[in-house]
């Protein structure tokens, strides 16, 4: 497949490229700074842009099968990365033709989870709390991926982790995991690769955990 791959100088980003090559992909990563993103294959190609100003990521999309979106913010401020970002991306492919589109989400907003009352506490009231800002963005992101007529799919990742890579982690395709663990950045990114030609996540919210 030919993938376009926004945020992909982020820490999860960078592995999801990594592994897109890996598995014979054409990669295209979307970078604000080119010049920091310090990989290179025959297979890639780098371009700059920004995916908050409207119109720059369509740029990137031409011929392309799919886009996975690994964007990321470094604070907890309010934000409007996730759900603005998204919106042009989905401008993006609707002027190409592009149906396909894997994003990372949070588990934090499945509130059906079971996990321990110890945990759930911490959860709730600890958690939630520190990173309301980037929860309530990436829920509004969530939303206009419903409200769009393409082939999503929500990857809602638990707390990520820089441990290295297992192949083994869970998936619940529509509901949530019972007892979720953390998950290595490493991990998540073989899944986005593993599931985006799986039509039966299409408009699918799926949680993974280790």
């Amino acid at each position: 497949m030919d993938l376009l791959v926004v945020g992909a100088a982020g820490r999860t980003g960078r592995f999801v490229v990594e592994q897109a090559l890996a598995a014979d992909h054409l990669v295209t990563a979307f970078v604000r700074n080119p010049e920091a993103f310090n990989l290179s294959h025959e297979r890639l190609t780098v371009v700059k842009g920004d995916v908050l100003v409207a119109g720059s990521v369509a740029g990137a999309m031409e011929h392309k099968n799919a886009v996975l979106s690994a964007l990321g913010v470094k604070d907890r401020g309010p934000t409007t990365v996730f759900s603005a970002g998204m919106t042009n991306i989905l401008a993006g492919m609707k002027a190409h033709g592009v149906r396909r589109v894997v994003a990372i989400s949070t588990a934090g907003l499945d509130t059906e989870v079971a996990m321990p009352l110890a945990q759930r506490l911490v959860s709730n009231l600890v958690i939630a709390r520190m990173f309301r800002n980037l929860y309530r963005d990436q829920e509004r992101m969530e939303k206009v991926l419903e409200a769009s007529d393409t082939d999503w799919t929500v990857v809602r990742a638990t707390m990520l982790t820089e441990k290295p890579y297992t192949g083994k982690y869970r998936v619940a395709v529509g509901g949530p995991l019972d007892r979720p663990e953390r998950i290595s950045r490493a991990d998540l990114a073989a899944y986005l690769i593993a599931c985006v030609g799986d039509p039966q996540t299409y408009r699918k919210k799926v949680m993974i955990s280790n």
